[in-house]
């Protein structure tokens, strides 16, 4: 699965709308990544690293950058629309 498709399945089940701050955004992302990583049994290849305990900080900077991803295409979108 390639990292367009995992952007993609991360904007499915999250309505960044609904979030008020930042880190709690980030945490559900993180979670997201972890469900994503435990039930592709290893398919994705960029969710390899996520593991079952805390989250480090390897973790949060894939979340960063999944979410700056996820800006960027609403923006692109939008920008087609009009």
């Amino acid at each position: 699965m390639e990292e367009e498709e995992m952007q993609s399945l991360i904007m499915a089940l999250i309505d960044e709308t609904r979030f008020s701050f930042l880190l709690k955004l980030m945490r559900t992302i993180l979670c997201v990544l972890r469900f994503l990583a435990k039930v592709s049994k290893e398919k994705i290849r960029n969710l390899e690293d996520f593991s079952r305990e805390n989250f480090n900080s390897k973790e949060y900077e894939k979340a960063t950058q999944s979410l700056a991803k996820m800006a960027q295409s609403n923006i692109t979108q939008k920008e087609i629309k009009h």
